[in-house]
């Protein structure tokens, strides 16, 4: 029959009595293993287990555990185990490989997803014309540095906004994109005699008109003495556009901030502010087309901006310029702070769509 193997080691053993005959007397030994000597194997758990032996009283018959609790020798080869490493840490050993192994596993199919989106993201480039396929064509460019040193400069190459002079754009086709770019930059650079005073591009009319609707419809106070003491002798460029103050008392970013652009609850596309610096599609070729369209957006056409609050006119959206945040405007300008950003971003507007339109035409830079 079946080859019998035993478990050589301790033995310790108990005599357990029915207490009714003493000659059915069962003694079971359990014999704790040697595993230096032999190795015995459960193949359908992975533990390891002992050898027990039941030796029937006066006849001394011993049977081990049946050859299904023992690993197959089919092959005639047995799985053998490291010397000195317990049984018990077999399976524990076991998991620990077949983890490591997973980990292994995961890592390839990972490296591998990687290098697959790198190729891919170099092919569009390369399609899209941003990778040049020749890559022997690159050469060094000697550069002849000056006397103390070189100075480096950037241009951003992407906004979060839609103004066209944040940054500096690629449109192949359009040369004028880059002529009309470089007229902005000489017009604010070098104005020389094109550095008018404000009064010559935002006519008396144009504030008389502002300060009367102002103080009708929306109920601030009149802001003639600023006009008259403070702004409209300026000069568009070096004393208007350049001006630091303008920036730190929020005079035109806070109000442009506002009424920029408008997402609105009842229409996809966004309600802009007629002006140069937003996607505005209105005609704006001349100075009076600019200003009707300006006044009406600002007091006539109300928006609903929010289904909370109601439409409201994008004037009634502005917000007051506090000193205990911006210390550099003083009370009297916090007092009256509402109709003064809207004057002064009418301004900002009517130089810059008087910029474009000395530098360029409507029906070249509008497109662009």
């Amino acid at each position: 029959s079946a080859t019998r193997r035993r478990v050589v080691g301790k033995s310790s053993s108990r005599r357990i009595s029915d207490g009714h005959n003493d000659n059915s007397k069962i003694r079971m030994s359990f014999v704790e293993p040697d595993y230096t000597k032999v190795d015995v194997e459960d193949p359908d758990t992975s533990s390891v287990i002992g050898s027990l032996s039941i030796v029937s009283g006066g006849g001394g018959v011993e049977e081990d555990f049946p050859s299904s609790f023992h690993s197959s020798n089919d092959d005639g080869k047995r799985k053998k185990r490291v010397e000195g490493i317990p049984r018990g840490l077999h399976s524990i050993i076991d998991s620990k490989i077949y983890g490591a192994q997973k980990r292994r596993l995961y890592l390839v199919f990972i490296v591998l997803f990687m290098a697959m989106f790198v190729i891919a993201t170099l092919h569009s480039f390369a399609r899209r014309g941003h990778v040049q396929h020749n890559m022997s064509s690159w050469s060094p460019v000697a550069v002849n540095v000056p006397e103390g040193g070189l100075q480096v400069t950037t241009w951003n190459i992407a906004a979060v906004n839609n103004n066209p002079f944040e940054y500096w754009i690629t449109m192949p086709g359009t040369p004028e994109y880059a002529s009309l770019m470089s007229s902005v930059e000489e017009f604010l650079e070098h104005p020389d005699g094109r550095d008018i005073t404000v009064r010559d591009i935002f006519k008396e009319h144009m504030f008389d008109e502002l300060d009367s609707i102002m103080i009708r419809q929306q109920g601030w106070p009149s802001i003639r003495s600023y006009w008259d003491e403070e702004y409209k002798d300026l000069k568009i460029v070096s004393e208007f556009m350049k001006n630091p103050t303008l920036g730190s008392k929020r005079l035109v970013s806070m109000p442009d901030r506002v009424t920029n652009t408008i997402n609105v609850v009842d229409a996809d596309e966004p309600v802009c502010r007629p002006t140069v610096i937003n996607m505005y599609e209105g005609d704006l070729g001349t100075m009076e087309k600019w200003w009707k369209q300006w006044g009406e957006f600002m007091f006539v056409k109300k928006l609903n901006f929010s289904s909370d609050e109601g439409a409201k006119t994008p004037s009634e959206m502005l917000l007051p310029i506090m000193q205990s945040k911006y210390p550099d405007i003083t009370e009297e300008e916090e007092a009256v702070s509402l109709p003064l950003q809207t004057m002064t971003l009418a301004i900002f507007d009517a130089i810059l769509v008087h910029m474009m339109n000395t530098v360029s035409s409507s029906d070249v830079w509008q497109p662009i």
